[in-house]
């Protein structure tokens, strides 16, 4: 597997963005308003981020990017690839990609209960940007796997390595989280001319920031917003506001290639349906994202959730994949073993066609959670202020 990496992780964060002139409230302006993908696209340094609508041959190797693109109906490229067409203008959806030209590398510390923190060092292929006219977006970091072959090493990368900020605090705010699941540290060199971000949490460790606000967002992330509008800070300058429209943590795409685990989970007896994988409590951390243990103690519950998450169609050729809420989950033979099978380059089609897949998903649901809060915003505008019916219904039709 020289020069070959053990695995790729994709963390795609979604959110809601809200334009808002100066001045104004959130509630004083309409949808349509706080929406407008131009704003946005304005707000970007050409050296930093660059739009990068989709032309075959340009993100990737010319077959990958093609195999990418004819996977989908022609309808559903729109809402996914950035592309110009001079018969139709893709008013619905802005792509970007940060500082292309260098690689720069994403750190984990974590801690391994009572020893000392570890640290994981990925090296970032790219950064995405999707931004939507429904008011929502996913920036993805896009990462590899180099130096960690160990499978006990990829579940920790991909349990800390998700987290945006503490899902629970303790007595002793952070220090209960971070035994349990939240990073000590994440460090990114963007190779941007500027510092490294580095993101300890530590803003939660302080009851009056509590009081003030219970959610910021990391370091890492907001870094890639410096010198624009984008902010998550609530203020009466003009700004887009960035709000997280989930939970506490990052939609996580990964691809591991291990010979041994592959062909562990394919092993079967007598009976045909019985494939080691609905048994597995390694593969069941890997597709839910735990680390230690399984986050299901009862052994019937497991192999029930793993033979509702898991596609095994392939599974004769050791190729599994798992899917959740969370998580798109993609296990197989090491590269180099898949070169020497002709298998097609699953690697590659986790982070193309089926990150695409993702993103389709994920902004589907956003953009549901979005209009929904918005459904709720104008009943508390109509059920408050008293609003007539020229007023209440205006907002509705934008």
């Amino acid at each position: 597997m020289e020069n070959n990496p053990y695995s790729y992780h994709l963390f795609l964060f979604p959110f809601q963005w809200d334009y808002i002139p100066g001045g104004k409230l959130k509630k004083d302006v309409d949808f349509e308003t706080r929406t407008k993908l131009d704003i946005c696209e304005q707000q970007f340094e050409p050296t930093l981020w660059k739009r990068n609508p989709f032309t075959i041959g340009e993100e990737t190797d010319a077959h990958t990017d093609y195999n990418e693109f004819t996977f989908f109906y022609d309808f559903v490229r729109k809402s996914i690839f950035d592309y110009e067409d001079v018969h139709d203008e893709n008013d619905r959806l802005r792509y970007f990609q940060y500082n292309r030209q260098n690689i720069g590398t994403y750190s984990i510390t974590a801690r391994a209960g009572d020893n000392p923190s570890t640290i994981y060092t990925l090296n970032i292929i790219s950064i995405s940007l999707h931004l939507y006219n429904t008011g929502v977006g996913i920036l993805t970091y896009n990462l590899k796997n180099m130096d960690y072959p160990d499978p006990e090493a990829v579940l920790r990368i991909n349990e800390f390595g998700r987290r945006i900020y503490p899902q629970f605090l303790g007595k002793n705010f952070t220090t209960e989280t971070k035994n349990a699941f939240l990073p000590d540290k994440i460090e990114v060199d963007f190779k941007d001319g500027r510092d490294s971000s580095v993101e300890t949490f530590s803003y939660f460790n302080d009851q009056t920031n509590l009081q003030r606000s219970s959610t910021k967002l990391p370091k890492h992330i907001m870094h890639l917003f410096d010198e624009t509008l984008f902010t998550d800070q609530d203020k009466e300058d003009e700004r887009i506001l960035i709000t997280n429209i989930m939970d506490d943590r990052m939609f996580t795409l990964c691809w591991y290639g291990n010979n041994q685990i592959s062909r562990e989970l394919k092993t079967n007896n007598s009976d045909l349906k019985n494939y080691a994988y609905a048994k597995s409590e390694w593969w069941y951390k890997y597709i839910f994202c735990d680390k230690d243990w399984p986050s299901c103690q009862n052994e019937y519950l497991l192999q029930d959730s793993l033979e509702a998450h898991t596609y095994a169609r392939w599974a004769s050729y050791g190729t599994y994949f798992g899917i959740t809420r969370e998580t798109f989950m993609l296990l197989t033979s090491d590269i180099s073993q898949l070169t020497n099978f002709k298998a097609p380059p699953l690697y590659d089609h986790l982070r193309t066609i089926y990150f695409q897949i993702v993103v389709l998903c994920l902004i589907s649901r956003s953009s549901l959670l979005r209009f929904s809060g918005e459904v709720a915003r104008l009943g508390d505008l109509a059920n408050h202020h008293k609003l007539s019916e020229k007023q209440f219904f205006k907002p509705i039709e934008k």
